[in-house]
């Protein structure tokens, strides 16, 4: 998408390794949850594994030489409410992850494949790095449903994490360019989102909001909607 808009901004930061001066802090708490994510589904889901971690890392961006400059879009505030919402994040995923197709997870898995073989431009290659890759039984109810079972009992799935400051399409996630990318250079057809939402932390009406814990009657991880 990038040499679409502009060859020469592909040119300085893909081949040459240029960047924006101006430093964001999405990019960081980013790489900062996913780390959380992986601390705790490898810890085989200890209690708190996953905040403890996103804490730690988040605390250390305070540390780095640019963080007086970090920039924060409306919605994320300061580094307070990051950290609060990061911290949410993970708690709410503990909450989700039992109910989610996300099964004995790989992150970070580094895939290669040969654009060309077989020509004399097979020396280039398409190099993915993808965040989870799932084996989720066949039939896990949120996927879509296929009608006989696999050999192994399995379905590989891809998939991304995404944070982001509002609600997702979740029509248009199979036109999504990287997990179209991901689907080509695996033949894994089954893709999707981990896609969490840095939400602001005031209420008006139509606010959507998410328990953390139990409330009788309600259920930690439910969902509803201010009226």
């Amino acid at each position: 998408s990038t040499f679409k808009s502009c060859p020469r901004k592909f040119q300085l930061e893909r081949i040459h390794g240029w960047r924006d001066k101006s430093e964001r802090a999405a990019p960081l708490f980013g790489r900062c949850i996913e780390s959380g994510l992986q601390a705790y589904e490898e810890s085989v889901r200890a209690a708190g594994v996953g905040v403890k971690v996103f804490q730690r890392l988040w605390e250390e961006v305070k540390l780095t030489p640019d963080f007086e400059h970090l920039i924060f879009t409306s919605t994320e505030v300061n580094w307070d409410q990051l950290l609060k919402s990061g911290t949410e994040l993970m708690l709410l995923y503990e909450v989700r992850a039992p109910h989610l197709p996300i099964v004995k997870p790989l992150f970070q898995q580094k895939i290669r494949k040969t654009i060309f073989p077989g020509t004399n431009l097979c020396a280039l290659e398409n190099v993915a790095i993808i965040d989870i890759l799932s084996f989720p039984p066949w039939d896990h109810k949120l996927l879509p449903k296929i009608i006989d079972a696999t050999e192994s009992g399995v379905r590989e799935l891809i998939i991304d994490i995404k944070t982001g400051g509002k609600d997702f399409p979740t029509d248009l996630i199979t036109l999504d360019p990287q997990l179209a990318e991901y689907a080509w250079q695996t033949r894994i057809p089954d893709v999707a989102f981990l896609y969490l939402i840095k939400a602001g932390h005031g209420f008006k009406r139509g606010s959507r909001i998410a328990l953390l814990v139990t409330r009788a009657p309600l259920w930690a991880g439910w969902e509803g909607h201010v009226l």
